[in-house]
């Protein structure tokens, strides 16, 4: 994002932007250039604009509250690309095939594969490792702390890789691992809200505050449009399934 050097000194950007302030404050010697800070969602960006024309531009860091996630929860792409927010993917594998999920298999092709598959694919939690790099990602973007919210501890062992990686990063920032007790659009919803606080700037207690509200009232329901993936699974029998597949055809 650039901007031209405003005539003042202080100058608010048009919505378009997506920025909240700009400002500009002139450096020695005052006729070569000025020095710009924007402020976007959490992020602060640092522009020198010349007079000559030229411009310079430089992310310093992101102050405020880093938020961290698996993709359990079923973000879309465009929604994974907010500053304030690191998605880090579990694996999923089909027979001897393993993916990381978003990353090398796309939820288009996860479909796909599962409909032509005669067993059920697994998934496997990320490594502390893999949450250890998105913590100092955080610290190295300037971060004041990190909320963690994960797939619930019932669910998948996530929660435990993330805690285990919170407890060896050694880079001196809070760290809050929260059980979301909820998985899919139920834990993106959680992360969403999160972000948008911290975008906001609030600090990591009013974050953890509003996502303790909202997880107790956070209720995903699901509902099956076939009986396939259960029969694969051993939860039904061929019977069920054939009954299936006649009141479908019936429709």
């Amino acid at each position: 994002m650039r901007f031209s050097a405003p005539t003042g000194p202080v100058s608010q950007i048009p919505s378009t932007h997506d920025a909240l302030l700009l400002c500009a404050i002139p450096t020695t010697p005052p006729d070569e250039r000025s020095l710009v800070v924007s402020v976007s969602r959490g992020l602060i960006r640092v522009h020198f604009v010349r007079r000559s024309g030229g411009d310079g531009e430089e992310d310093v860091f992101m102050s405020g509250v880093y938020i961290v996630s698996d993709s359990s929860c079923d973000f879309e792409q465009d929604e994974t690309d907010l500053p304030n927010v690191e998605i880090v993917p579990l694996s999923i594998r089909f027979g001897s095939e393993e993916f990381t999920d978003r990353w090398d298999l796309s939820v288009d092709d996860f479909y796909k594969r599962m409909a032509n598959s005669d067993v059920l694919p697994q998934t496997a939690c990320p490594s502390p490792g893999a949450f250890e790099r998105a913590f100092y990602n955080a610290v190295d973007a300037g971060a004041d702390a990190v909320v963690c919210l994960n797939i619930s501890s019932a669910l998948s062992h996530t929660f435990q890789s993330a805690q285990t990686a919170a407890a060896a990063c050694e880079r001196g920032i809070p760290i809050h691992v929260i059980d979301s007790r909820s998985v899919s659009s139920g834990l993106g919803t959680l992360v969403l809200e999160a972000a948008k606080a911290a975008g906001g700037g609030a600090d990591a207690e009013s974050v953890l505050r509003q996502v303790g509200n909202i997880i107790p009232r956070t209720h995903v329901v699901a509902a099956l449009n076939t009986l396939e993936n259960l029969k694969k699974g051993g939860r039904i029998g061929g019977l069920r399934r054939c009954w299936d597949r006649y009141c479908r055809s019936s429709h």
